[in-house]
């Protein structure tokens, strides 16, 4: 039984980092790491047509992470995927303050320093600041009318992808029926594919993010022991296995900033053309290659923009998750070209269309950016 999954960014690839700082995620059924190795077999003459003994050759090290799209392990997956946030900062305006005019959607900070407080119902705030004591995560409080939504401090995480993300690392314990706890664990992962987007009535967002690793270390192999990550010198550790997660039906899709009239499905993979050279059984990072990212949309459309997708223009495409606690997500593709070999149907005012669509970079603007707001800091 699996009991934790820790995964750390590296400052040195392939290293563990001194005073590690650890994230404890939640998977889905499919989590992997695993090992495969090559072997031929030879024909040899005067063998009489029998095959030699297997000759081994070089391993592969390869990771599957399927999770779910959270309010806190958000800030984790674009480092993972795209790097790390150039700015991270309060998501809050200011702090709370007394007779002032807040409109839904604002969020402040509040004196406890523990806690944002998002408006969820407009109008002026009272002459107290509200007490927050047994107030939990997304309960409400009233104040003077105003309605406010309470929630740990949120922050704002600003970035976009990059040539070469961070490497990282990742440990699984699992302890068996005899009560034996074992580790194993990569080092020097890099993320090669992860898909985003929404298909159908899908009740949640999932990812799969699948990667290479440089090094695989199990504690099961007889005479092969390793220290957990825990053990560590200055090992701390940060909790992201929390319930609430984006679904579809907190999702906005946008073209050129015009909300479209339906999306009924948008999936975009981005893909890293990670390469590992491969020399028997030794590894090194060859490229963390060309950022590549296309998918699919199938949507209604006014004419007006079926008409600038059908001829090739160029358009922006925004994906937006948002929960009413304030926590948000938007992935934004400024440069998207799609075909027009699937083009479907017309209705009577609207254009129901399915193509493929391919995102790429310039040199002043890149493939995907992304702003977050989560209650996880920098990491």
């Amino acid at each position: 039984m699996v009991d934790t999954i820790k995964i750390w960014l590296e400052t040195s690839f392939g290293q563990i980092p001194t005073s590690p700082k650890v994230y404890l995620i939640k998977a889905k059924s499919g989590l992997a790491i695993a090992e495969s190795q090559s072997k031929t077999k030879n024909q040899e003459h005067g063998n009489k047509g029998r095959g030699s003994a297997p000759t081994y050759g070089a391993t592969e090290n390869t990771i599957s992470l399927p999770l779910v799209m959270g309010n806190a392990n958000l800030p984790l997956i674009n480092a993972l995927v795209y790097g790390k946030a150039t700015t991270v900062e309060s998501a809050a305006s200011g702090d709370w303050a007394a007779d002032t005019v807040v409109v839904a959607g604002d969020i402040v900070s509040h004196s406890d320093d523990a806690h944002s407080l998002i408006c969820k119902v407009g109008g002026t705030t009272g002459s107290d600041e509200p007490d927050l004591t047994d107030k939990n995560d997304n309960d409400t409080i009233d104040d003077n009318g105003v309605i406010w939504v309470v929630y740990r401090n949120l922050w704002l995480h600003t970035g976009e992808s990059v040539a070469c993300p961070e490497s990282f690392g990742i440990e699984i314990t699992e302890t068996d029926c005899a009560g034996t706890t074992k580790y194993r664990r990569a080092l020097g992962c890099r993320i090669n594919s992860c898909p985003a987007g929404q298909t159908g009535d899908a009740s949640s967002y999932d990812m799969a993010l699948e990667g290479f690793a440089q090094t695989v270390q199990d504690s099961d192999i007889p005479n092969v022991t390793y220290t957990p990550i825990a053990d560590e010198d200055n090992y701390t550790e940060v909790d992201l296995r929390k319930e609430e997660f984006y679904n579809y039906e907190d999702s906005i899709f946008t073209i050129n900033d015009v909300k479209s009239t339906k999306v009924t499905g948008y999936n975009a993979t981005t893909t890293r053309n990670v390469k590992y050279e491969n020399t028997l059984n030794q590894l090194k990072e060859d490229s963390v290659g060309t950022i590549d990212v296309n998918g699919t949309l199938d949507a209604y459309f006014d004419l007006g923009l079926f008409q600038m997708a059908y001829i090739h223009n160029t358009f922006k495409a925004e994906l937006t998750w948002a929960k009413g606690n304030g926590s948000k997500c938007t992935y934004i593709h400024q440069n998207v070209k799609a075909d027009r070999a699937a083009k479907t149907f017309d209705t009577e005012t609207k254009t129901k269309i399915s193509m493929s669509v391919d995102v790429f970079g310039t040199a002043t603007e890149a493939d995907v950016q992304y702003i977050a707001i989560s209650p996880t800091p920098a990491l």
